[in-house]
């Protein structure tokens, strides 16, 4: 872990001021995710590629050209809770700002800095992330089609394949005991937890929000000189999901 950290400050991650967002999905994405690297690596590209969409938004309404303007990102999956349970969510560290591609005039890129998200933005983030997400959930079979209300369509490959570990990580998703006399209380059904689709975003603090299960919180920010702090930020972020 402490390896990592320091690899990424002293050779990735350049000196301009960073920001942690932090991407919790609903519980039954998490069991899904933690059955399948590729739905996992499908929604990272969606959460990675819809805040990088807001970097560059700002980046392009202070004139500059979107194509010739590149975000920055580091992520780190976390995959358990407090408690061991599997709880999969992502510590995303973007930088604050874009990068400038000026190879047409001969000239290495220059960092561009934005201006911090407001709660609004944050909202609108998080909102954009769910319904892309959902999107997504129903084109690959989890979720009904044609309906607005995000609802499970009973498709588990885990389940199938290997039952034992279905039910196994099912209970852990939930914080529920798989196993002994104590097993077998009903709970609500994996698919639920997605909310409906007309929902809003609520605020829930400081840059927070939450909506339909997801929850974003982006209010820790990283001075561009404060190396040290960004160095306990990642190290912190990899004991979480080492």
């Amino acid at each position: 872990m402490a390896r990592t950290a320091a690899h990424l400050i002293e050779r990735v991650i350049p000196w301009v001021s960073t920001r942690q967002w932090v991407v919790s999905v609903p519980i039954p994405l998490r069991y899904w995710m933690a059955a399948s690297q590729e739905l996992t690596a499908k929604i990272h590209t969606i959460i990675r590629t819809t805040i990088a969409q807001y970097y560059v938004n700002q980046a392009v309404t202070r004139g500059i050209e979107r194509q010739k303007v590149q975000p920055g990102s580091v992520t780190c999956i976390q995959r358990f809770g407090g408690a061991m349970n599997v709880n999969l969510r992502f510590h995303v560290i973007f930088l604050e700002g874009v990068y400038l591609a000026r190879t047409d005039q001969g000239l290495k890129p220059r960092f561009v800095k934005v201006e911090p998200p407001s709660d609004t933005d944050i909202a609108e983030v998080l909102q954009r992330t769910s319904r892309r997400v959902i999107r997504t959930l129903r084109q690959l079979g989890y979720l009904e089609a044609g309906i607005d209300e995000a609802v499970a369509t009973g498709y588990d490959p885990l389940l199938d394949d290997e039952p034992e570990l279905a039910r196994t990580m099912t209970a852990s998703v939930k914080q529920r005991i798989a196993f002994g006399e104590r097993a077998g209380q009903q709970v609500r059904r994996i698919g639920s937890g997605f909310g409906y689709e007309g929902e809003l975003p609520e605020r829930t603090g400081p840059r927070c929000a939450s909506v339909n299960g997801f929850s974003l919180h982006a209010n820790t920010q990283v001075p561009a000189h404060r190396r040290d702090q960004l160095e306990r930020s990642v190290y912190g972020t990899r004991r979480r999901v080492a």
